[in-house]
């Protein structure tokens, strides 16, 4: 999955394309890589929430985990996650996200807990990969990251798809409308 110096790994692309569905494939095959693993669909959960989730699922007791103030949770995240081979898998990133200028070009985190938390793991992060899916990419520094950007369906695959779904038309109004609709997956079907 990763090349061991990459921490954080990004898949980008509009909605319904199959960022997820991806994700979600690279947790359930690449388990052995990893002695642990936990999803969060952050647009459900606060980042303390989400913190105290996974410290317990990587094996921190309730009681230790109480101890923690709330204002270090994310040190105490990062250093976790250092300290042995994981996968943090956070779905629906986007939630989270405001753009910082007008062109929407730079995009970063509105919660200052969880925009904290991406910053400390790439400077001091370990053998884990946290894994993000977003409609839009996090501004956040290059180092220690990669994206992936999944585009649509190309729209000869798209008329592939509505033909085999069983739509009637022509080869050339399934290409069309598929370039109109740009090859996204949940618009054609």
């Amino acid at each position: 999955m990763a090349d061991g110096k990459t921490r954080l790994i990004g898949i980008t692309g509009i909605g319904g394309l199959g960022k997820s569905t991806l994700a979600a494939k690279i947790y359930d095959e690449d388990s052995r890589e990893f002695a642990d693993k936990v999803w969060a669909d952050i647009s459900r959960i606060g980042f303390t929430e989400l913190a105290r989730r996974v410290l317990l699922k990587f094996g921190l007791s309730p009681e230790t985990i109480q101890a923690i103030p709330e204002q270090s949770l994310g040190d105490a995240l990062v250093n976790h996650l250092r300290q042995g081979r994981y996968l943090l898998v956070m779905d629906n990133l986007e939630t989270l996200l405001q753009s910082d200028s007008e062109d929407n070009k730079n995009t970063s985190i509105r919660d200052e807990s969880y925009r904290q938390f991406f910053y400390s793991w790439l400077q001091c992060g370990g053998k884990s990969v946290v894994l993000v899916t977003t409609r839009e990419r996090l501004d956040l520094p290059p180092i220690r990251c990669q994206w992936l950007s999944l585009p649509g369906l190309e729209p000869v695959e798209g008329a592939t798809l509505l033909q085999a779904l069983g739509i009637r038309g022509t080869e050339e109004e399934f290409v069309k409308f598929s370039q109109k609709v740009e090859g996204h997956p949940l618009l054609l079907t």
